[in-house]
């Protein structure tokens, strides 16, 4: 694989991932995500299986305040009146609880976001449900990511829309206990005051997760 193509597969495979979780793809997408998959599956074989079966990560935080670690300047800043460094965040919670995270897998968030879908959803499922890879809420991090986590969607707007969902009650029901235990963590979560986002590093982990 050359240069050129591992770039594009590096930069396009999450992309597409992340809009997938959120929102259906449309044919010239899927036809590029197939053509990604192709390219894995000559180094990895199952690669696209395995990724269906990795755990997408879902943390819900809340009670929290940015801490402002930006490293104070040095001597030699100072001598040579270069500023201080780029800024640096820490999300501060004021108990352990205030922070949790569950894993379900992709293929499941899939049939969800489907779900979702066919209950009228669509619009407003992709903000309901921000998606990064490799966004963990207890890394340092510089105003854009800090700006990331200022824009989460507030919980009780996120359950107002899931309440307005229609029939997804029993479209949860008849699917699988899996999916009544997917909701059933949102809605819980949501209920007490909890902003939700997911991750799908495990995605991209060599394999992810086994069977």
């Amino acid at each position: 694989m050359d240069f050129e193509t591992e770039r594009r597969l590096a930069m396009g495979l999450p992309r597409l991932r992340q809009k997938e979780l959120r929102s259906r793809l449309t044919l010239s997408e899927q036809q590029e995500l197939e053509e990604y998959m192709t390219m894995k599956e000559k180094e990895l074989p199952d690669y696209k299986k395995k990724q269906l079966n990795s755990g997408v990560l879902l943390y819900a935080i809340r009670n929290y305040t940015f801490e402002d670690v930006t490293p104070k300047p040095s001597f030699f800043q100072k001598l040579t009146k270069t500023g201080p460094g780029t800024p640096q965040y820490l999300l501060s919670f004021p108990t352990l609880p205030d922070a949790n995270e569950e894993d379900f897998p992709f293929q499941l968030m899939l049939e969800l976001r489907d779900l979702l879908y066919d209950s009228g959803l669509g619009n407003d499922w992709p903000k309901m449900l921000p998606v990064e890879v490799d966004m963990y809420y207890s890394d340092q991090m510089d105003d854009e990511e800090r700006a990331w986590f200022e824009a989460l969607p507030e919980p009780d707007w996120c359950l107002q829309k899931l309440n307005e969902a229609s029939g997804l009650e029993e479209k949860v029901h008849e699917h699988s206990q899996e999916m009544r235990e997917l909701v059933q963590w949102l809605i819980e979560y949501w209920q007490n005051g909890f902003q939700i986002y997911a991750d799908l590093e495990n995605l991209f982990d060599y394999y992810g997760e086994d069977d």
